[in-house]
């Protein structure tokens, strides 16, 4: 985070600070690293993503979205398969330099 907690309590109203006094994210994502006993620090932080930000945030976001539109949304690279092929994926292959989804781009290509 680039804010520490007095800088973030300044930037928020008291009903959301009140809400989220309970919460303390660092420890969530911690708390989910520690889950992990993978020792490559790639693979564990895609690790934590899978657990913490695809279902509680990006997931939510589009079921959301697609349920107010009537939209049917599917998620292809969740699929199980797929998900366990790209795990066995080795980590120095998963990064190339800022390009994204190297590859998705390669393979598609």
């Amino acid at each position: 985070s680039n804010f520490d907690r007095g800088r973030k309590a300044k930037l928020y109203t008291t009903e959301f600070r009140n809400r989220l006094s309970a919460i303390d994210y660092g420890d969530y994502i911690l708390s989910a690293y520690s889950k992990s006993t993978i020792k490559d620090s790639i693979d564990a932080t895609l690790f934590v993503d899978i657990i913490t930000y695809l279902p509680g945030d990006l997931l939510v976001k589009v079921d959301i979205a697609s349920m107010a539109n009537g939209l049917e949304v599917r998620s292809p690279f969740l699929d199980q398969d797929l998900m366990e092929f790209a795990d066995r994926i080795p980590s120095s292959l998963k990064l190339h330099g800022f390009t994204t989804k190297y590859i998705l781009k390669k393979t598609l290509s």
